[in-house]
C-alpha cells in the first residue's frame, strides 16, 4: 500500500478544519433563531446583521472599518455599505474619516448604539435561559 496513512494527527486537523467551518454557520443559526423569536421586542427596522455588526463594534473597541467588519461575520462589502447606511439612519452608528488617513472611513458605535446592543443581550439572555428552562424541565 503507498501513500501515506492517516494518523491521529491528520484526523484530529481535520476535525479542527471542520470544526472552524462549521461553528460559525451554526453560531450564527442559534442567534437568528433566537433573533427572530425575540423580534417583536426589537425596532422593525433592525435586522440580525445589524445587531451582529453592533456587536463587533462592541468587541473591536466601538470603532472598525467596513471591511473588518465585514471579514469578521462573512458579509461582502456591498452588503455592508448597505446595512451601515441603515445603521447610520437609525443612529446607532456614525462614519468617521480615520484621523491619519482620510480615505479610510471608520465606523464608529453610538450611545445609541451601545444602548441599543445592551437590550438586545439582555433580550436574547432571557429568551436563551427559556429555552434551558424548558429543556432542563421533564
Amino acid at each position: 500500500m503507498r501513500g501515506r496513512k492517516s494518523t491521529k494527527d491528520d484526523d484530529l486537523e481535520r476535525a479542527a478544519e471542520l470544526l472552524s467551518i462549521t461553528l460559525p454557520i451554526i453560531r450564527k443559526k442559534m442567534l437568528k433563531v433566537l433573533f427572530e423569536t425575540g423580534q417583536d421586542q426589537f425596532a422593525e427596522e433592525t435586522a440580525l446583521h445589524h445587531m451582529m455588526i453592533m456587536k463587533v463594534l462592541a468587541g473591536s473597541g466601538g470603532r472598525s472599518t467596513p471591511t473588518e467588519i465585514g471579514e469578521i461575520i462573512g458579509i461582502s462589502k456591498p452588503q455592508m455599505t448597505h446595512l451601515i447606511d441603515k445603521l447610520v439612519e437609525l443612529g446607532t452608528v456614525q462614519r468617521q474619516h480615520d484621523t491619519k488617513d482620510r480615505r479610510r472611513i471608520n465606523i464608529r458605535l453610538t450611545e445609541k448604539g451601545k444602548t441599543t446592543l445592551e437590550y438586545a443581550e439582555r433580550v436574547l439572555k432571557e429568551i436563551v435561559e427559556a429555552h434551558e428552562r424548558v429543556l432542563e424541565d421533564p
